[in-house]
């Protein structure tokens, strides 16, 4: 995402309060913003992590949700989800193939100490396709892999393991990894 990229100003619910800023002024202000976050899964009950690069300023060198950042102005949070999905592993996908899951607030510090202050709105993608085929954005993801949703669960519970994990809200992992084993078991 370019720094001067226009992101709209959202209340502390999601709602957009009408002002626009530049990705730069919005974050250093502190104000509330959009975020899209997308579960790759398959029929193994893997799931696609990608692990952000050291000079992200939020949660550097830590495994992530498969695919998420800022609809920019004027995108829906499911165009900005496509639009993270291409960038960050390079899938091609339709609104359609999105299954629109929770919703809720991530907030937590950067690397800076200024807080980031997101309303984000999760989606699930379940993937059948030639694992071959997704590739990291090299510039923000410095690695992509598939590991079992039970184990990014376990991991998150061992204190030594968590860390290697972005903090963000509860939902983002805990239910939706939840949901995405209790697919594959039916």
């Amino acid at each position: 995402m370019s720094a001067e990229e226009m992101l709209e100003v959202l209340d502390e619910r999601g709602n957009k309060t009408g002002e626009v800023l530049s990705f730069r002024e919005l974050h250093a202000r502190e104000l509330w913003d959009a975020l899209s976050f997308v579960w790759i899964y398959n029929d193994n009950g893997e799931v696609l992590l990608q692990k952000r690069t050291p000079g992200q300023k939020s949660y550097p060198d830590m495994w992530d949700v498969s695919a998420g950042g800022h609809p920019s102005a004027g995108e829906t949070w499911e165009e900005g989800a496509v639009k993270e999905t291409g960038e960050e592993v390079g899938l091609n996908i339709e609104e359609s193939d999105l299954e629109y899951f929770g919703e809720g607030q991530d907030v937590h510090p950067t690397v800076t100490g200024a807080m980031h202050r997101g309303y984000y709105k999760l989606y699930l993608l379940h993937y059948v396709g030639d694992k071959n085929a997704i590739k990291p954005q090299e510039s923000e993801v410095s690695a992509l892999e598939w590991r079992p949703a039970a184990q990014i669960l376990a991991d998150r519970k061992d204190p030594d393991r968590a860390k290697l994990y972005t903090g963000r809200d509860e939902q983002i992992y805990e239910a939706a990894l939840t949901e995405i084993l209790a697919r594959r078991c039916k």
